[in-house]
């Protein structure tokens, strides 16, 4: 059974998460189209528009991975959406097609894991006048920060399957998508299907056949867990309501003879997976520990117990031309395995706002868990994590996991030192069990003055 965030996590994170005020919806959703497009295929040949895969005889379809993308088309005047869901299936019960890939990290099948690099060669694209270089998938609702940090515009993301999802779909083999950006995404220069929204692939079977096959984007789909078990398999979500996609175009492949009968082998109902379990990040808080640690003792990357610890570091403002703010950065040592976390900065004990500062951006590092399901909300920096493996992550000692940049109030005087703590440190392991590591608190100190050694200086 494979362990992901459910749509109803989503959903609550995305309340939780997201700020007060969304953008306004205005993509027409009624009249919005997805659709399918294959970009490679190995002995098959791609039509033009992409919609139809052709293998010249079963012999050539054997084994042959086709790489599929989804494109959606829509009207932007005002490009802001906020969660999509996106399902596929392989038409008829074909048991022979296969969608998603195996990957060693995490096991089971997924869709394209938007926050790994490698994905591509390295390319240049430009988003909205800015250029970024990277080696990731590059989504339509990529992003490049004002620190110069790319992002597909995924945050969060899952994929469930007919044969460990607990979704009944006769055996046909089956990707579901919930994608999510609380605080709202638009497309790319407003080029709606310049690029694509997410990618799969689907793999034909040794055992392929003479005949033609549809891989479809659902239309509904079934869930029996739920009282209105007939669920949309395409929506669109503006965070205030939900709008089903009906116009959509599927990818058809043809293998040798497309005569041939390609009837679906009859099987068996579906065994029911178990209920999808909710995420270990989710909202509900249990009683808390007591805040970061002041001052300590020992250097918090020698703790000999599990720890989260910010870093010290100074802020010149002569030199921020650009007002990205000060980057420090949340630590872990002595982890004892992570399948989810959230946690809000303070400011010498406020809030962000109460402190005069500002979040520019949050973000997980390269080297830490790197988890599918990442956000953080720009008003009180809350922020948070969730794996989409079946199985927790532990951080080597001393890894960095998140980067912050936190612009300082304009008359912060020079020497002042700014605490910089955890509030609502809370993490959560596959087991779905919370933990509360001790936290550490680190600092920002503003350059071009003395700190007092005795005493932390105030915000003015």
């Amino acid at each position: 059974m494979k362990k992901v965030i459910s749509a109803l996590t989503v959903a609550a994170m995305c309340a939780s998460m997201s700020a007060s005020v969304l953008p306004a919806f205005a993509i027409d959703a009624a009249n919005a189209e997805f659709y399918l497009k294959a970009v490679s295929a190995g002995k098959g040949t791609i039509s033009a528009d992409g919609a139809t895969v052709t293998f010249a005889s079963a012999a050539d379809a054997k084994g042959a991975k086709i790489v599929v993308q989804e494109f959606i088309k829509a009207d932007t005047s005002e490009p802001y959406v906020q969660q999509i869901l996106s399902g596929f299936r392989v038409k008829d019960n074909v048991k022979n097609i296969k969608l998603g890939e195996i990957v060693e990290e995490g096991g089971g099948r997924v869709g394209v894991d938007y926050n790994a690099t490698g994905h591509n060669e390295t390319a240049e694209y430009t988003i909205n006048g800015k250029t970024v270089k990277t080696d990731k998938f590059f989504s339509c609702f990529a992003t490049a920060s004002k620190t110069g940090k790319f992002d597909s515009g995924v945050k969060q993301f899952m994929w469930g399957h007919s044969d460990d999802w607990a979704f009944d779909y006769d055996g046909a083999d089956t990707l579901n998508l919930i994608w999510a950006q609380p605080n709202g995404a638009k497309f790319v220069d407003e080029q709606t299907d310049k690029y694509p929204f997410t990618e799969f692939a689907a793999t034909l079977g040794d055992d392929i056949a003479d005949g033609t096959y549809t891989i479809e984007i659902l239309d509904t789909w079934e869930n029996k867990l739920q009282a209105d078990p007939i669920q949309d398999g395409s929506t669109i979500n503006d965070g205030e309501k939900v709008t089903k996609v009906t116009k959509t175009k599927n990818l058809t492949i043809v293998v040798g003879d497309a005569s041939a009968a390609t009837e679906a082998t009859k099987a068996t109902e579906a065994t029911k997976a178990t209920e999808a379990t909710k995420a270990p990040t989710e909202a509900t808080k249990a009683t808390e520990p007591t805040e970061a640690t002041k001052a300590p003792a020992v250097d918090p990357k020698d703790a000999k117990e599990w720890t989260w610890y910010f870093d010290n570091v100074t802020y010149d403002p002569a030199a921020d031309a650009d007002g990205i703010g000060a980057k420090i950065t949340a630590y872990v040592t002595k982890d004892e395995g992570t399948y989810g976390y959230e946690f809000t900065p303070l400011i010498d004990g406020k809030s962000l706002k109460e402190a005069g500062f500002q979040i520019i951006e949050a973000s997980q590092t390269d080297d830490g868990y790197n988890f599918g399901s990442f956000d953080f909300n720009e008003e009180n920096g809350h922020l948070g994590g969730a794996a989409s493996a079946k199985q927790d992550s532990k951080a080597a000692d001393g890894t960095g996991v998140v980067e912050l940049y936190l612009l300082p109030p304009k008359d912060a005087k020079p020497g002042t030192k700014y605490e910089v703590s955890f509030k609502g440190l809370l993490v959560g392991n596959f087991k779905e069990e919370k933990k509360y590591p001790k936290s550490v608190a680190g600092s920002i100190t503003i350059a071009g003055g003395a700190v007092d050694p005795t005493e932390a200086t105030k915000a003015t």
